[in-house]
């Protein structure tokens, strides 16, 4: 949370000509394409090492970061002196230096140099439990916002639950004071909009439902569940 200046760099570079399209199948156009979007930031400045303002404070990565490395315990994170995550479970412990760099403190648990090493770990956790077919249903209460076109804003519209099972989004609830139950097939979501900590939003057709989650903390495992039943699919599917 909050602005960190620092230095952004922009590469720009063709991936494909139109001779490259033509002699190429979809599967090799997709792997291509795909290995050229894989970028990790942190890796990158290992080489770049640049500082940034206040880049050791680390408050809201904990809505990210959410299951503890060492213990496995979910939702334990937390920030202490604005540059440490530390588990309320375990008391494992890492502390983000200026070019956002975290090291472990004391003996417990692994060293995640990279945010997203540890970010990685939780998705492949859920994801080794979801194909596994456990915990494949979640939950939440929230608020129900959407966009007002005279206000030209979000606006809370109702109250409900949003519920993501493998094949689809479920609110049910009151909507501008009628009871809704919603049905959204997730096949086509790779994700979503998110804003970590706070809500999801879900689209249907032309509408979109900001769901502000009570436990905001759900947010973020929300995501990782789409995205792993978005995977899963096409892997199933052989896409």
């Amino acid at each position: 949370s909050g602005f960190r200046p620092g230095k952004t760099t922009l590469g720009v570079y063709k991936l494909f000509s139109k001779e490259d399209l033509a002699g190429m199948d979809i599967r090799e156009i997709r792997e291509k394409t795909r290995q050229a979007l894989q970028f990790d930031a942190y890796r990158e400045q290992e080489q770049l090492l640049v500082k940034y303002q206040k880049g050791d404070q680390v408050q809201g990565l904990e809505q990210v970061l959410y299951r503890c490395p060492n213990c496995g315990e979910e939702f334990s994170i937390a920030v202490k002196e604005g540059n440490t995550l530390y588990c309320q479970s375990c008391g494992y412990s890492q502390t983000a230096d200026a070019y956002g760099f975290l090291h472990k403190n004391g003996e417990i648990g692994p060293e995640l140099r990279y945010v997203s090493d540890w970010s990685q770990l939780i998705y492949q956790a859920e994801k080794e439990k979801l194909s596994q077919g456990k915990n494949t249903v979640l939950s939440a209460k929230t608020a129900i916002y959407m966009v007002d076109p005279k206000k030209k804003k979000y606006v809370e519209a109702g109250r409900g639950s949003v519920t993501l099972s493998p094949e689809r989004f479920l609110i049910e609830g009151i909507l501008n004071g009628e009871a809704i139950s919603l049905s959204v097939p997730t096949a086509s979501f790779p994700t979503l909009p998110f804003s970590p900590g706070k809500y999801i939003e879900i689209q249907d057709g032309p509408t979109i439902y900001r769901c502000v989650l009570e436990d905001g903390r759900l947010a973020m495992k929300f995501i990782n569940m789409v995205k792993i039943f978005y995977e899963l699919k096409n892997r199933e599917s052989g896409k």
